[in-house]
C-alpha cells in the first residue's frame, strides 16, 4: 500500500514539474480555493447544528430566530458552489493549456531529433498513439488530483480537525 502511494505522489510530482510557472501559480490558487471549500463544505452541518442548539434552548420557535441562520446557511452554500465552479474552470483551464504546451514540446522535440533509423522501425500511427497517450495521462492526473482527489481530502479531514479542536 505504501509503494503504491509513493508512486502515485511521485507521478503527482512530476505532471506538477512538467508545468510552467503560470500554470504552477494557478494550481496554488486551486489549492486555495479547495481548502475554502473543504471549510464550507462542512459549514450547514454546523450552522444547522447551531440553530437546533437554539431552538432546544429556547421556549418555542421563533420565526426571527430561525431566519439568520437560513439567510447563513444559503450564503454559505452559494459561495461554496460558486468557487466550485471558480475551481472547475481554473483545473480544465490548466489541462487545456498542459495539453497544448506538452504537444507542441513533444513534436518540436521529434521534428529536431533525427528519428530516421526510428521511424522506419516504428509505425506512424503507433508513434502518435503512444505520444498522445502519454499527455492525456498526465492531464488526466492532474484533472484527478485537483478535481477529485483534493475536495474530498479537504472536506473529510476539516470535521476530524474541528473535532479535535473542540474536544482538547
Amino acid at each position: 500500500m505504501n509503494i503504491v502511494f509513493n508512486e502515485i505522489l511521485l507521478g503527482v510530482k512530476r505532471s506538477i514539474g512538467l508545468l510552467n510557472p503560470k500554470e504552477k501559480r494557478s494550481l496554488y490558487i486551486a489549492t486555495l480555493l479547495i481548502l475554502i471549500t473543504g471549510i464550507l463544505a462542512n459549514g450547514p452541518a454546523i450552522i444547522l447544528g447551531k440553530l437546533v442548539d437554539q431552538l432546544v434552548g429556547g421556549y418555542g420557535i421563533q420565526f426571527n430566530v430561525v431566519v439568520p441562520f437560513i439567510i447563513l446557511l444559503g450564503v454559505v452554500i452559494l459561495v461554496r458552489e460558486g468557487l466550485t465552479v471558480v475551481l472547475k474552470y481554473i483545473i480544465q483551464n490548466i489541462a487545456t493549456q498542459t495539453g497544448k504546451d506538452q504537444t507542441v514540446q513533444v513534436i518540436e522535440r521529434l521534428l529536431k531529433v533525427d528519428i530516421g533509423g526510428y521511424l522506419y522501425q516504428q509505425q506512424i500511427g503507433s508513434l502518435y498513439g503512444r505520444i498522445f497517450r502519454s499527455i492525456e495521462g498526465h492531464i488526466n492526473i492532474l484533472k484527478l488530483t485537483f478535481l477529485d482527489f483534493m475536495p474530498v481530502f479537504f472536506a473529510h479531514w476539516q470535521p476530524l480537525a474541528l473535532l479535535f479542536y473542540r474536544n482538547r
